[in-house]
């Protein structure tokens, strides 16, 4: 094991102690993308990726899997131009500091994210509301046995 490694098993070796470590990962600066990267499989969570993450992707996966989550309607992001209101997951509420850390507000962090341009030019041009989607914990598919 590299010493990274080591870092993130020493910091603890449960899920959450890696999400922990790759939350806040001295010396590093952390990548608020990371947010629709590490998911718990929960209805409202982001989707979970297809691949895995490499290091000569991982730019370009991160960003990937920011702009698919918001562009889900039922999780990630929604507009309502007629009431000004953009509806966000609850993560960016709950880990909004690390969005505004990294861009300033949660609205600057969304919004090269936005696959939809015109909803970027709205959302960039108009002071929206932000509300946030209900969260579902429950888990986003069968679960593949009763262990």
């Amino acid at each position: 094991m590299d010493a990274h490694t080591m870092q993130a098993w020493r910091r603890g070796s449960s899920l959450n102690g890696v999400e922990g470590f790759l939350r806040n990962p001295t010396p590093f600066r952390e990548d608020p993308r990371l947010h629709a990267c590490i998911v718990c499989a929960s209805i409202s969570c982001p989707d979970v990726r297809t691949e895995a993450y490499t290091v000569e992707k991982i730019d370009e996966q991160m960003t990937d899997q920011m702009t698919k989550f918001l562009s889900n309607p039922k999780k990630g992001m929604s507009l309502d131009k007629g009431s000004k209101t953009v509806t966000l997951s609850p993560i960016f509420t709950w880990f909004a500091s690390d969005f505004i850390a990294a861009a300033g507000s949660v609205k600057a962090f969304i919004l090269p994210f936005i696959a939809d341009e015109d909803a970027a030019a709205f959302i960039r041009s108009n002071d929206v509301t932000l509300k946030y989607f209900d969260y579902n914990w429950n888990l986003n598919g069968a679960a593949p046995c009763h262990c």
